[in-house]
């Protein structure tokens, strides 16, 4: 599939990574980090820098809310 990135990562003297964080896709489906990725990534990060603060906020808050709701979705179909 894609390359594999070494546990101890290219600098094993400075000690092992931890995994902080996990890609998914739009289904929640594990993306796997590539080099093509990581620079579609920086590109997301690049472009959200010139977003007006209250634009990224009103993003971020809107984020919020869909996975609210999802939650309870689950939830509720579990539940009943």
């Amino acid at each position: 599939m894609g390359e594999n990135i070494p546990a101890l990562g290219p600098y094993p003297s400075r000690g092992e990574y931890e995994h902080c964080f996990t890609l998914e896709g739009p289904r929640g489906e594990f993306v796997q980090l590539t080099p093509a990725v990581a620079r579609q990534v920086a590109r997301a990060i690049e472009a959200s820098r010139s977003m007006p603060r209250a634009k990224r906020r009103e993003a971020l808050e809107d984020r919020i809310r869909r996975e609210e709701r999802e939650y309870e979705a689950y939830a509720d179909e579990v539940l009943q």
